[in-house]
């Protein structure tokens, strides 16, 4: 049977507690090393300067220059042994070894060797040297003593027994290991309370379940056809999905890039909802050729803004749909419009049937039907665009019933609608200008009553030509002829250049008016491809 496999919290608490016994062990092993290192070698000068004292004091330089070892000497050296801490015995012999003092007074007179007199004798020190005894190992400092000649008198010996400096040890480690084990067992209860504390955050979920939830949250968000995005208060991602680098036209290698949004996505606004607060809702944008709408909101957290969010839904399918459908009613309605009109030249043409006069129906076949034909086949053909061209066949239709041609300009062409400028700005513009041709046309008694148009439109560039032969305009009338309810057609008008005027503006296009008093008008419209700033992907 196979075990369980431990889950990722404990190994990570397990590892946690075993990083606070390794950390405080090492720390117990270098601060022991570190503390005798530095105790014997001040052990070791402090040896050395007190017995280089001992060597310039005046009872011990006399003892050795008379060669006798008196009671005043033997009584300093008493009390100086029990005035300094961890010593252990005071020597002093002459050049023969002979001891002059020594704590066991039955060592005093007789020759003694120590194991490193032989260093002092040859006129060097003060040194210390480590002795081995039986048991134990002594550590012993030399001095030389001499007299005013600078002639060797003998010797001083100070030692500290090994067993002092190992009883220090032993008190210093216990201390340590006291400190050790507090320090172990603090960062124990610390460890614990950060475990409590991490699952009161993550709402009682281990760890292990908080990223199998995570993971699923980003095979889910990964799977949503909206750019979402979130950042924090730094401006920093802190989350996005596959949608939104899609949008931006950046790899997916970048899914989880937590730089600043601005180095991908340079004309984002989410930045600006971070620094207002405010939530926008369903604003249109187009990036990368595409069509959105998107919505951005301030996240908070117990009233306190965190970051910011934003989702960006893809419409641009649906716009070009509901454009077609627009196109399709718009030809529908044309045809019908057509159709009764055809239905009326029909009843003409029977009228002159039932009369027997064939030529008057020849004439008025080939004058009216056959050239408004021609007309809308020309259009269908040369306009690619449904929609476009069911506008210009209802109007031709409504301009033939007023006895005005309406006549597409032999070079015109629509292949594509230019980016970035809608449909309905087509259908407001080229409607209103050929309203307003018609309309003049009407009330104008000139004896040829003609309109023509003229479309060259691209992805790239739209240009659009109404000229009539109407009465043409009046300095004043052209001051004034896109302001907002000026017509000379009446009350209730004044509306359709205005909105002309309006889109224009708009979409950053221009307008340009030519007319002449008894010759006509000529307007003409003109777009350009509203470019759209790159994005830079940084990988």
């Amino acid at each position: 049977m196979l075990k369980k496999r431990m889950d990722i919290e404990k190994q990570l608490y397990l590892f946690q507690i075993f990083g606070i016994v390794v950390t405080a062990a090492l720390c117990l092993v270098l601060m022991i090393s570190v503390t005798l290192s530095r105790n014997n070698r001040q052990q070791e000068e402090e040896l050395l300067e007190e017995c280089t004292t001992l060597t310039r004091a005046k009872n011990v330089v006399e003892s050795l220059e008379t060669g006798v070892g008196d009671e005043y000497l033997s009584n300093y050296l008493n009390i100086y042994i029990k005035s300094i801490a961890n010593l252990d015995f005071v020597a002093v012999c002459d050049t023969e070894n002979t001891c002059l003092y020594y704590p066991n007074r039955a060592f005093i007179g007789r020759t003694l060797r120590f194991g490193g007199e032989d260093r002092v004798l040859a006129g060097e020190g003060p040194y210390i040297v480590t002795v081995a005894r039986t048991g134990y190992e002594l550590e012993m400092a030399y001095a030389p003593v001499k007299n005013q000649a600078g002639d060797l008198l003998g010797y001083v010996i100070l030692s500290v027994f090994h067993q002092s400096s190992a009883e220090d040890m032993q008190h210093l480690l216990y201390g340590y290991v006291a400190i050790s084990f507090g320090t172990a067992f603090l960062g124990i209860f610390v460890s614990i309370s950060i475990r409590r504390r991490t699952l009161r955050v993550l709402q009682g979920r281990r760890v292990e379940e908080y990223r199998r939830l995570a993971d699923e949250r980003n095979e889910v968000l990964d799977a949503l056809d909206e750019a979402i995005v979130a950042i924090n208060l730094k401006g920093e991602v802190i989350m996005m999905n596959k949608a939104f680098l899609k949008m931006l036209g950046c790899s997916e290698r970048l899914l989880h890039y937590e730089g600043a949004l601005k180095d991908i996505f340079p004309e984002t606004a989410l930045l600006h909802v971070l620094e207002t607060g405010t939530a926008q809702y369903n604003i249109s944008v187009h990036i990368h050729g595409g069509d959105y709408v998107a919505s951005r909101i301030p996240v908070y957290e117990n009233g306190r803004l965190i970051g910011a969010a934003s989702i960006s839904r893809n419409v641009t399918e649906v716009r070009r749909l509901a454009q077609e459908l627009t196109e399709t009613n718009q030809m529908v309605d044309t045809l019908r419009s057509f159709n009764h009109e055809f239905n009326n030249k029909l009843h003409v043409i029977l009228g002159y049937l039932e009369q027997q006069d064939a030529t008057e129906a020849k004439n008025f076949i080939i004058n009216h039907v056959g050239a408004a034909s021609v007309n809308i086949a020309k259009v269908t053909k040369e306009i690619e665009s449904t929609g476009i061209a069911a506008i210009i066949i209802g109007k031709m239709v409504e301009a033939g019933s007023c006895g005005i041609k309406l006549e597409l300009q032999a070079d015109s062409y629509c292949k594509n609608l230019t980016r970035g400028v809608s449909f309905d700005c087509y259908v407001t513009v080229l409607g209103n200008l050929l309203q307003n041709a018609i309309d003049e046309l009407r009330q104008s008694s000139a004896g040829v009553k003609e309109i023509g148009l003229g479309l060259f439109i691209d992805e790239q560039y739209t240009i659009l030509t109404v000229t009539d032969t109407g009465r043409g305009m009046s300095g004043e009338v052209r001051e004034h002829l896109f302001e907002k309810n000026f017509s000379t057609k009446g009350a209730q008008r004044g509306t359709g250049l205005f909105l002309v005027k309006e889109l224009v503006e708009k979409y950053d296009g221009t307008v340009e008016v030519d007319t002449e008093r008894g010759e006509g008008t000529s307007i003409t419209v003109s777009f350009r491809c509203r470019e759209e700033q790159e994005t830079p992907c940084t990988e």
